[in-house]
């Protein structure tokens, strides 16, 4: 006799198997954040999508653990076991079998070692088509690899041959998944990560959903917005399809592995996904019932009740009663604890175990013409039982035969076969179909024969309904963003154009070619149109290297989007904006013919002032004005910007590349742009947060950064006559290099700082000095006293000062005299907030205090004592 196991391992009816090619993926990244914990509730929220096994990977930076048994979520996990999953990054898997039996060894998330040390963890949604291939790839590579494959190896599934190919390289894991993600053939969305980098792709077809979502700390991705939604986490996207999303302390980034093929899978709407899940802008539940409708009007009835088979049947119904007028009514029972038993069960269940599943209420459809929604038909045997029980009033107290036809019993078909005909009580597939025989699927039989007055329906509900315009003849072109990334149908797509003229934005010419037969009249003007387009060209990689989550769109048009809805994970959010420019630094990269630092000046200007009132910046636009357009040194400043946006966190959204033929030379050009970002109400820094006591902390300068360079030019160039190419043996190097040095971008290192410690207010050293921008952030009746003895300027400063023969207070009400930033905050946590930047590799030292204003005439700011010396 088969014993029960404790384990929910088996269908209620063997004979009616569930769909075997849908799991449930997610994968989160949130430092500081019980990831372990969050994983189990994202799973949890995916337990529909596979119930026979359950899985975990956690890494803490530094090792990754593993978890997993059959079962369901609840009976795989405890609390104990979770306590015991510590670290920053997880990815979990609940399993329905596609390649490889359900055993074990086929559990998922798969692991395997890297060559070097350190592993790499992959839990996949799909199935592929060319396993074979696959395991050749893998013996090409590491003749001694262990190949998962039939009776030799671990495991039978398609997951662990990616996992195997995957080990058999060495390089990071983004660059793996770019070689080895064009290899698949199938359907599959897949999170994998090794110890510090967590990584989510999905097939080019995007067969199987795959989405975006924005912690507080981190990122998730997870096969359903209901898993979003429950984590606590802000949806973003979907993945697209072909779409690699890599998330690591570095920040997110997306990459293309394959060009989109979108198909999609109705099954995600009819049947697997949850109803409050949402995939292509479209809410599961809505999009049931209007499937109902849309189903009323292809098959109408003349019946007395509309009745659902529960729970997945009920939208449609509800659409069904909404549209045909019929009284929707619960006719059928679903016992909730019955799911997947907890024994095999008995021949005697077997029989009955439609009945233990579903049970009607006689009382409410007895004598009544039903209409009967359902979703679920594989192989028909939930079907059969109903409708025969229905037709032959099986049941004591059950209506007469001849009082209740089989009526229209309208059927959402949930098909595995290639035709998507709706089905329909006088027209099912017939039983010696060659397709039905292959995959062991039934006919839908009706005992008690059908009403002849209803006619056959025609139409394709959930076709029709999901049916989505693709590339190709006859449909618009699909646009995307610099990524490549689909734009759904919003407006046309934003980002850096290159100026005609004022007011008229640039954009790739689609004028007969004979307009640009010869030299235009612009062009003979000064403006070079096609170098304004090379220029666009060169610098889409780097722009799109910059893109966030919120972005939406590429380059090219009118003007840049980001998706507001992220202002969603603040209470109280509140704006903050800043612009600036570079000033004549950018004469030192035009003379030295070096422009890829020079973003770097720009956006440590912008976003730095930003960061001081504790927002996050998200994203930047840029204003080149130039002489005229060399595509290459365009392309080399928007590089520069984009590099450092990338170091701030923030996307490079767009700007503009404007020619000034006649009011700049042709060599020359200026740089300006401004920033965008958001912080709490309650968590702005500045004067208010001060109190006497705090201490202040110095962030070192790179060296000038990008103010006072009218004075340093005036001084080193004219005055003294020296060259940029001069070897200054003071410097290290030559003149020109130190010059061109560029700004610190301290915004990402700040705000993880105030993430740690408590920190009041912070001043960003720019243009007039380190004392005139500390007074900034200081309330009336505080002083500040900087001692100078704290540190000793670069050798750039003195220079400076002895060849101009500047007075101290000359130079210090103009140069940053090495101190990028200063910080106010309690004495308390100086000493920390100095490890803390150090350990980021920023140079942080305690430089003076904050203390009451004993003169009211006196200085804000007072420096005090004499540098030390170099």
């Amino acid at each position: 006799m088969t014993r029960a196991d404790g384990l929910l391992t088996a269908d209620l009816d063997p004979q009616d198997h569930g769909p075997q090619d849908s799991c449930g993926v997610i994968g989160i990244y949130a430092p500081g954040e019980e990831v372990a914990k969050l994983t189990y509730f994202g799973m949890y929220a995916l337990q529909h999508r596979g119930q026979e096994s359950a899985g975990m990977a956690v890494s803490d930076g530094h090792r990754t653990m593993v978890f997993k048994d059959m079962g369901l979520v609840s009976q795989v996990f405890d609390e104990a076991t979770l306590n015991t999953l510590r670290g920053s990054m997880a990815i979990g898997h609940t399993r329905y079998s596609t390649a490889g039996s359900s055993v074990w060894d086929n559990a998922q998330p798969t692991f395997r070692s890297r060559p070097g040390g350190g592993g790499l963890a992959l839990a996949h949604n799909g199935n592929l088509t060319n396993s074979d291939e696959l395991e050749s790839m893998i013996v090409a590579r590491d003749p001694q690899a262990a190949v998962p494959h039939k009776e030799r190896m671990d495991s039978t599934s398609d997951t662990n041959l990616v996992t195997a190919l995957m080990a058999t390289y060495s390089a990071p894991i983004d660059e793996i998944a770019m070689a080895v993600m064009p290899l698949l053939k199938g359907a599959f969305s897949l999170v994998f990560m090794d110890d510090d980098t967590l990584c989510a792709a999905r097939d080019p077809q995007g067969i199987r959903p795959l989405v975006l979502g924005r912690l507080p700390t981190g990122w998730v991705v997870a096969s359903e917005t209901a898993a979003i939604d429950i984590v606590g986490a802000t949806f973003v996207r979907e993945v697209e399809p072909g779409e690699l999303i890599t998330i690591s302390a570095a920040g997110l980034r997306s990459a293309r592995f394959a060009e989109a093929r979108p198909k999609g899978c109705v099954f995600e709407y009819v049947y697997l996904a949850r109803p409050d899940t949402v995939i292509a802008d479209r809410r599961i539940h809505n999009v049931r019932v209007k499937v109902g409708k849309i189903l009323a009007r292809e098959a109408p009835a003349d019946a007395d009740l509309v009745i659902p088979v529960p729970e997945s049947g009920t939208p449609a119904a509800i659409g069904y009663a909404d549209e045909s007028g019929i009284k929707y009514g619960m006719g059928l029972v679903k016992n909730s604890y019955v799911g997947r038993t907890f024994i095999q069960p008995s021949q005697t269940l077997r029989n009955l175990g439609i009945r233990l599943k579903l049970n009607p209420l006689r009382d409410v459809i007895a004598g009544k013409r039903l209409v009967v929604v359902d979703d679920s038909i594989v192989r028909g045997n939930t079907q059969r039982q109903l409708v025969g029980n229905a037709a032959r009033g099986r049941g004591q107290g059950g209506p007469r035969p001849d009082l209740l036809a089989a009526g229209e019993v309208a059927v959402l078909l949930r098909h595995r076969l290639r035709d998507p005909r709706p089905a329909h009580r006088r027209g099912p597939v017939g039983r010696r179909d060659r397709e039905i025989h292959q995959r062991r699927l039934a006919g839908l039989c009706q005992p008690g024969g059908a009403d002849p007055g209803h006619p056959r329906p025609e139409g394709q509900s959930v076709p029709g309904l999901l049916r989505r315009r693709l590339p190709g003849s006859g449909a618009p072109r699909r646009r995307t963003d610099a990524r490549g990334l689909a734009l759904h149908d919003r407006p046309a797509t934003p980002g850096h154009t290159a100026r005609r003229t004022p007011g008229r934005p640039f954009m790739t010419s689609t004028a007969p070619e004979s307009a640009h037969q010869g030299e235009s009249a612009y062009a003979r003007a000064g403006v070079d149109i096609a170098a304004g387009d090379r220029a666009v060209e060169l610098m889409k990689a780097h722009v799109a290297a910059t893109s966030r989550p919120e972005v939406i769109g590429g380059l090219g048009g009118f003007a840049g989007f980001f998706d507001a809805s992220a202002l969603g994970r603040y209470r109280h959010p509140l704006l903050a904006t800043s612009t600036d420019g570079v000033g004549t630094k950018v004469a030192i990269a035009q003379a030295m013919d070096v422009h890829d630092t020079i973003g770097f000046d720009l956006v440590g200007m912008l976003v730095d002032d930003l960061v001081v009132v504790g927002a996050e910046p998200w994203f930047v636009t840029d204003y080149i004005a130039c002489g005229r357009v060399r595509p290459e040194k365009i392309a080399d400043i928007v590089k520069g910007i984009a590099r450092a946006c990338q170091k701030a966190g923030c996307a490079l959204l767009g700007g503009e590349t404007a020619e000034h033929p006649g009011l700049l030379a042709p060599d020359e050009y200026d740089v300006a742009g401004a920033t965008t970002g958001a912080v709490e109400r309650d968590a702005v820094l500045g004067p208010e947060r001060i109190a006497a006591g705090d201490a202040l902390v110095a962030i070192a300068s790179s060296g000038l950064h990008s103010n006072g360079f009218s004075l340093v030019r005036n001084v080193l160039l004219s005055q003294a006559g020296w060259k940029l190419e001069r070897s200054v043996p003071e410097l290290g190097h030559t003149l020109g290099e130190e010059l061109l040095t560029p700004t610190t971008v301290y915004a990402a290192d700040l705000l993880a700082l105030i993430g740690q410690i408590e920190v009041h207010a912070m001043s960003h050293v720019t243009g007039g000095g380190l004392a005139n921008n500390l007074a900034r952030v200081l309330p009336d009746g505080l002083q500040a006293t900087v001692e100078r003895a704290t540190w000793s300027p670069a050798p750039i400063f003195r220079l400076v000062q002895d060849l101009g023969k500047i007075s101290r207070p000359d130079i210090e009400e103009t140069l940053n005299m090495g101190v990028g930033m200063v910080l106010v905050l309690p004495s308390e946590g100086a000493d920390a907030a100095v490890s803390l930047l150090a350990a980021r590799g920023l140079a942080a030292w305690r430089c003076g205090t904050v203390a009451e204003r004993a003169d009211p005439d006196a200085p804000a700011v007072q420096l005090v004592g004499d540098y030390l010396a170099g």
